[in-house]
């Protein structure tokens, strides 16, 4: 049976050299959507999920989930590969949320298997032959599987020990990236990624919570109050702090600690309790989340306001914590910015009123106003 793709599907594709700011969590802001026939054939950059499952048994045993593919398919038929992959189809106000839903939408229709757990793991490009921009997830699974006959070979896609796994790898065509990272996972301990993290009494513990603070409102003050609520001490991490005088991010890193500092005085908070660090980006996912604890140094919570955030952080040895959002639709920094640029005052009604005086000082309404192009 042939396999075919529908050709108008419309995939999320991305120009080469906004790749790297996927690496910071910002994915819609640089997505644009194109017929999936005509991604092809014009070899645009597309991004597309690969889940590499195990199961686990309850004496710790690893068994790996390999699927090969159908000889129907189009590309690499009859190889090995991951467990489940496919495109990414165009979303708008695409998040990384959404990735996640496609990883295991393309396991369950490839597998017939829900994920118990899913992290991400990488992000990596494939640009030899497809243009593809990968995103790596490595899935929890049960036993049970039901490959679908018309994706898979059904013969050859079941889950293999380690044993089995060493030698297929040696005897076997892979799809040549998927090869890389079994190799990777086999020499892993997988436990990890997936093992609960101790927790620590309050007055034990330092919390760290990161943003971009373009401009710090009342949503991060709400958050920090929390924090402070539930741990003895805060590190404030200001994200993107190389950036400054663009659209996303008009306020430089020295503004934005400005911003947190006189507005935690304003409610006369201990700032003895508080400590506040400049976070650059690195444009590689992996080594940014590591580079944190070279920063920031020991922390033992993390405060992941995203699940981008909080799947960088799943296998550190940190506990991650969703912070508790409070009226979201209003306080966020692109509203409040948007506001300014179309000189609606009601902004301020969204941000402490430090924020306020620190903005207007600063020429910070006029600059805003400029780089929305008012």
């Amino acid at each position: 049976m042939e396999l075919v793709d529908d050709p108008n599907e419309m995939l999320a594709c991305i120009k080469k050299e906004n790749i790297k700011y996927l690496h910071t969590g910002k994915i819609s802001s640089y997505i644009f959507p194109e017929k999936r026939k005509i991604v092809h054939d014009k070899k645009l950059y597309h991004l597309i999920v690969r889940v590499f499952a195990v199961n686990i048994d309850k004496n710790g045993e690893i068994k790996y989930l390999v699927q090969k593919r159908s000889k129907n398919k189009k590309s690499n038929p009859n190889k090995f590969t991951d467990s489940a992959s496919g495109h990414v189809g165009f979303k708008e106000d695409i998040e990384f949320a959404d990735i996640i839903q496609e990883a295991e939408k393309e396991l369950l229709e490839e597998m017939g298997i829900r994920p118990q757990k899913i992290e991400f793991y990488t992000i990596r490009q494939e640009f030899d032959k497809e243009f593809e921009v990968s995103y790596i997830f490595v899935a929890l699974v049960g036993q049970k599987i039901v490959p679908n006959p018309i994706e898979v070979d059904t013969e050859y896609s079941r889950f293999y020990d380690k044993s089995e796994l060493i030698q297929l790898l040696k005897d076997k065509p892979f799809v040549p990236l998927t090869r890389e990272f079994w190799q990777t996972f086999l020499n892993k301990d997988i436990n990890l990624l997936f093992s609960d993290k101790p927790s620590l009494d309050k007055k034990e513990r330092t919390a760290l919570f990161i943003g971009r603070f373009q401009p710090f409102h009342l949503g991060h003050l709400s958050i920090v109050k929390q924090i402070l609520n539930e741990n003895e001490n805060l590190k404030i991490g200001i994200g993107s702090s190389q950036e400054a005088n663009t659209k996303l991010n008009p306020f430089s890193s020295k503004e934005r600690r400005k911003f947190v500092e006189e507005s935690l005085k304003e409610l006369q908070i201990d700032m003895s309790r508080v400590t506040i660090y400049d976070i650059p980006d690195l444009f590689d996912a992996k080594k940014w989340a590591e580079s944190i604890f070279d920063l920031v140094e020991n922390f033992d919570i993390l405060y992941a306001p995203n699940e981008w955030m909080k799947n960088l952080f799943m296998d550190k040895s940190c506990l991650i914590v969703k912070p508790d959002f409070v009226n979201k639709e209003e306080y966020n920094g692109e509203n409040i910015r948007t506001s300014i640029s179309k000189n609606d005052k009601t902004w301020t009604s969204f941000v402490p009123k430090a924020v306020i005086e620190l903005i207007q000082k600063s020429n910070g309404i006029s600059r805003i106003k400029k780089l929305y192009g008012n």
